[in-house]
């Protein structure tokens, strides 16, 4: 048994909320993420189910798909490609019997992989690299979101450290038919629901997490600008200038 091959190791981590109470201790359950892309790129059971190289498909001689792709593999070294990060989490009950525990479970896969493998349940394309707390502070209401916030974009960053290093610079990785490739591992898609979108996008519960629009705004028939995380960081950097963070 201990000659089999090795997946990726768990990890347990304590959060420490400096001078904020929980009503528990809060601990991150985690894969590493580069770890976990490594393990489902070179499974050698999707050999002949991955693409390298992006491509475009058009409809009546048009663009329908690629388009992005394509301008991001331009911009990369000689002989490199893109790995496309596909995350999804849900809050879910993780237990029953025991304390009726919820934590939010965060699933990993490539979109290397054909989408009609990926999809399904038996090919086991998902990893799980996380069970993200749900924290319950000991305050007032109005700032237990923000605090949840904070600790949620901080496990984040515990989870994915390695593999944003991976999508900034690149790393060696192992595809399915043993060969070493250059790779790069930009985030492509994020599926939650709004809740969790709403802690992704740094906004209130009463913002849209794609757009500038308020909740007054929603229904008004006009369209407002994209929320850019350029956008978010310049709101974030003025509004420490008159905050203490």
């Amino acid at each position: 048994m201990d000659a089999l091959p090795k997946g990726p190791k768990w990890h347990c981590t304590t959060i420490h909320t400096d001078s904020y109470i929980t009503t528990h201790p809060v601990n991150l359950i985690w894969h590493d993420a580069l770890e976990v892309m490594q393990h489902i790129f070179g499974n050698a059971v999707f050999a002949n189910d991955m693409e390298f190289d992006p491509y475009e498909i058009q409809v009546n001689r048009e663009r329908e798909y690629g388009e992005w792709m394509s301008c991001q593999q331009d911009q990369l070294p000689p002989g490199a490609t893109i790995v496309p990060i596909v995350l999804v989490s849900d809050k879910t009950l993780v237990t029953c019997q025991t304390g009726m525990f919820k934590m939010h479970p965060m699933f990993l896969t490539t979109a290397n992989i054909h989408s009609d493998i990926r999809m399904k349940a038996t090919s086991h394309a998902w990893s799980c690299i996380a069970y993200m707390p749900i924290l319950q502070f000991v305050c007032h209401p109005d700032f237990c979101l923000l605090l949840q916030a904070c600790v949620w974009h901080w496990c984040i960053d515990i989870i994915c450290e390695n593999l944003k290093i991976a999508a900034a610079t690149g790393t060696n990785i192992v595809d399915p038919s043993g060969h070493l490739c250059y790779m790069f591992t930009p985030l492509i898609t994020y599926t939650a629901n709004l809740p969790e979108q709403q802690i992704i996008a740094c906004v209130s519960k009463n913002a849209s997490p794609i757009t500038l629009a308020t909740q007054s705004q929603f229904g008004n028939g006009m369209l407002y600008p994209p929320c850019h995380g350029d956008i978010t960081i310049q709101a974030l950097h003025e509004l420490c200038q008159c905050v203490d963070p």
